[in-house]
């Protein structure tokens, strides 16, 4: 029997999200395999930081060449949702879906306009840089000196550059946002209001990262678990935020690619954090990123009274409406 039209969007969506995360466990399998202690090694060889900004990967490729197939093997794990789109979109019957995921890799919609648009990333810059800082406010306060530092930049010009490393060349970002942002979103919208599919999105983003969480559980065993929920609720009140400025953008998947890769700091506003077995410091660390995101959160949903930034205005649709 036929599926309503009305759920041809879910089914297509809950489709995606199951290819995303059955091609995630495939290359995480591929990594494990090969050995991703290729990539611990490349980076005491070289001296670099881990980072999942492309400029690192590239150094790292190029200063320590045995890593190159774990790394090529990592981004492929990144990369699983954008890859998920092409193979839910595949065949003629749903090139108009494939288009407006390319129609939205933009920075607003032409009915935004340029005036409200660079105000609108104005304010999302503001918004996760501040919240970075009051993060790393909060971890000052409450981590130990020897698990958490301020993290210094050489020069205001370091800091403008490495600004622009993390929200336009950050890996998880760019490869993953075409799925989160520009595929499900939309269809999720069409179905629930903005601060409910907001958090449905939130479940399939945090949900499909769990399979390379897994070392929650072989380090603190069931506990871990406890790790995992600080996690998700932070990928959950992050989705409300975004959902925001993507949709005063005109729902602009270059936005959502610059929140996502501020929000994973490779700018290291946040500060540096030890690296450690301990499950109080992992937890808190999840739960003071939360907290500024949260404010923000509350604000919005409360002063947008849950339209989260929806505009009747602008064309939310590029595509010509659901499918």
């Amino acid at each position: 029997m036929a599926l309503p039209r009305a759920s041809r969007p879910a089914r297509l969506t809950l489709r995606f999200w199951w290819v995303a995360l059955a091609l995630e466990v495939l290359f995480g399998l591929a990594l494990l395999v090969v050995g991703d202690a290729a990539l611990q090694r490349g980076l005491d060889a070289t001296g670099l930081e881990f980072n999942t900004d492309a400029v690192t990967a590239g150094r790292l490729v190029l200063g320590y060449p045995a890593a190159s197939l774990a790394v090529l093997l990592s981004v492929g794990a990144v990369a699983a949702p954008d890859i998920a789109v092409l193979a839910v979109t595949w065949g003629r019957k749903a090139l108009d879906g494939l288009g407006a995921v390319r129609r939205r890799f933009r920075f607003w919609a032409p009915e935004v306009g340029w005036r409200r648009g660079l105000r609108v990333w104005g304010a999302m810059l503001v918004t996760f840089t501040g919240a970075s800082l009051a993060t790393a406010g909060l971890d000052a306060w409450v981590l130990s000196p020897g698990q958490w530092r301020w993290h210094t930049h050489g020069s205001v010009g370091g800091l403008a550059v490495g600004l622009v490393v993390a929200a336009f060349l950050d890996l998880g970002a760019v490869l993953e946002e075409n799925g989160w942002r520009g595929y499900a979103l939309p269809r999720l919208i069409r179905r629930h209001s903005p601060v409910v599919a907001s958090l449905v999105l939130g479940l399939m983003w945090a949900t499909w990262h769990y399979p390379v969480k897994y070392d929650a559980f072989t380090t603190y065993g069931v506990a871990g678990a406890c790790y995992l929920a600080a996690f998700t609720i932070k990928i959950l009140v992050l989705t409300v935020v975004m959902t925001y400025f993507w949709q005063r953008a005109g729902q602009a998947t270059i936005l959502a690619i610059a929140m996502h890769g501020l929000s994973n700091d490779s700018l290291r506003l946040q500060g540096d954090l030890a690296e450690t077995t301990s499950l109080r410091t992992d937890v808190l660390s999840e739960l003071t990123i939360t907290l500024p995101l949260l404010a923000v959160a509350v604000v919005l949903v409360l002063w947008t009274r849950g339209r989260l930034g929806s505009d009747p205005g602008v064309a939310a649709f590029p595509e010509g409406g659901p499918r």
